[in-house]
């Protein structure tokens, strides 16, 4: 199903709208938008239709205070295969004139040069093996997650809390890729919150 990250920003500003009817003590609590990796890609979209939104509203804007994106691919010209191999010389964790030329083989590089396989998001950490997905063991949280006390309060609908968490998926499930032709400005999102105020931290 082809998923638009402008789709996806009028879908976050429709769920707020409706936590905000549905738990009217919240309404005014102050909002962060936050998300990492797959779901940080779309935090910017997030944010712009927030902010269109504030600027339509009639009264009631919602409180966005803040913007937190972990490892999210928000600006391909800087996050792709060549900048993560520059990344990796500049940190050191190469051989000396290894020169790689994409990102499967500076991982490579980077193992047999660091003796260890390292973490997918810290190259400082050992990548665990074990029930879970780059590099980390969830199995102790995922047992957690699944438990019925805890799906009926997370109000986890059907099959959710098992395809995800279950036989050690480690909270992965089949997701849409994202944009093709993809001509959302998800860097100027960013720079219009920061110009209105709003901390952006990545």
């Amino acid at each position: 199903i082809p998923f638009r990250s402008a789709d996806a920003g009028l879908d976050m500003v429709t769920f707020i709208n409706e936590f905000r009817t549905t738990y009217p003590e919240h309404a005014q609590r102050d909002v962060v938008l936050a998300s990492e990796s797959y779901g940080g890609h779309y935090v910017p979209a997030w944010t712009a239709a927030v902010m269109d939104y504030n600027q339509a509203a009639a009264g009631d804007p919602i409180p966005l205070v803040g913007i937190v994106i972990g490892n999210g691919l928000v600006n391909e010209t800087l996050q792709n295969g060549k900048q993560f191999a520059a990344w990796a010389e500049k940190e050191e964790i190469l051989p000396e004139g290894s020169n790689p030329r994409n990102e499967a083989t500076t991982r490579v590089l980077m193992e047999e040069y660091l003796g260890y396989t390292p973490n997918y998001y810290d190259y400082r950490v050992v990548s665990q093996t074990g029930c879970g997905a780059y590099g980390y063991d969830y199995k102790t949280w995922a047992d957690w997650l699944l438990q019925d006390d805890v799906t009926a309060a997370l109000n986890v609908c059907g099959s959710a809390g098992t395809s995800a968490f279950g036989k050690c998926a480690g909270g992965c499930v089949t997701l849409p890729g994202f944009d093709s032709g993809d001509t959302f400005d998800y860097s100027g999102a960013l720079e219009r919150a920061l110009e209105a105020g709003i901390p952006v931290s990545l």
